[in-house]
């Protein structure tokens, strides 16, 4: 994993141009990822744009809580 040294504590994932192949991967593709029992993370190939929102959204909750600010109430209709 590579530091984006922005200072946002983002990392970057490089995945080797083997396994992108094996995979069937390529630039561009939506991925989603998740933690499994082992606590190994998991990544799947998605065309699903709402999976790849709720992703994002939970990042930006944890990251909220982490920093001890308090999480914002967003009603559906507000969407």
């Amino acid at each position: 994993m590579l530091d984006t040294d922005d200072g946002s504590g983002d990392a970057i994932l490089e995945f080797p141009p083997e396994l992108l192949a094996q995979l069937g991967w390529q630039a561009g593709d939506l991925l989603v990822y998740e933690m499994n029992s082992h606590g190994h993370l998991q990544f799947r190939k998605t065309t699903d744009e709402d999976q790849l929102e709720d992703q994002i959204l939970t990042k930006i909750a944890n990251d909220r809580l982490q920093d001890g600010r308090p999480l914002i109430q967003v009603n559906i209709d507000d969407l």
